[in-house]
């Protein structure tokens, strides 16, 4: 099973969401996605923040079956970095984050990841965590993530079309100074 941990906010969490879909697909695995638990913080056992509006945006956007299998979650180890417990009762953390990977070098999870996935270990549950916002991974699957993602019917001013593509676009404000003739402009 592949299980897509949701953590941090709602633009994170779908391509946290996709990875894991994908990552699914092509092992031919069970699905599910699952808000990460406090234990599971990358350093302080705490939740990151904006991971609970993230993840109430997502149940409440997409259609329950978009969060897969989420009765075989019991099946999965909790995993908590700061104990290195990568390798709990079948269960293995494929991660991008720096904290994950300063322990467990992501070309490592990777090979452990891939032996999953072929059958050759005892892993029985593979969760991913990280932000994957990589263009090349979903290249051309955006068919396969569009059925996957199926959203409820919400009251909705205007309703996205089958061939259209909708893009949430976040900007950061930066505001500079300088200093001129000893006047912080």
């Amino acid at each position: 099973m592949v299980v897509a941990v949701h953590h941090n906010g709602f633009g994170n969490q779908l391509f946290e969401y996709a990875f894991g879909r994908l990552w699914a697909a092509a092992a031919g695995s069970a699905f599910a996605a699952a808000k990460i638990e406090p234990r599971e913080g990358p350093m302080s056992l705490k939740e990151p923040p904006n991971s609970g509006s993230g993840w109430g945006a997502f149940t409440e956007i997409f259609d329950p079956a978009a969060l897969g299998d989420v009765q075989q979650l019991t099946k999965c180890a909790p995993l908590t970095p700061t104990l290195k417990e990568y390798d709990l009762n079948g269960t293995v953390l494929l991660a991008e984050r720096p904290a994950d990977t300063r322990r467990v070098r992501l070309d490592k999870q990777l090979a452990r990841a891939l032996q999953a996935a072929d059958g050759g270990s005892d892993i029985t549950c593979l969760k991913t965590i990280g932000y994957w916002q990589h263009y090349d991974l979903y290249a051309g699957m955006s068919g396969f993530l569009r059925e996957a993602l199926p959203l409820n019917r919400l009251k909705l001013s205007e309703e996205p079309g089958p061939d259209d593509i909708v893009v949430h676009a976040r900007l950061r404000v930066v505001t500079s100074t300088r200093v001129e003739g000893g006047l912080l402009k």
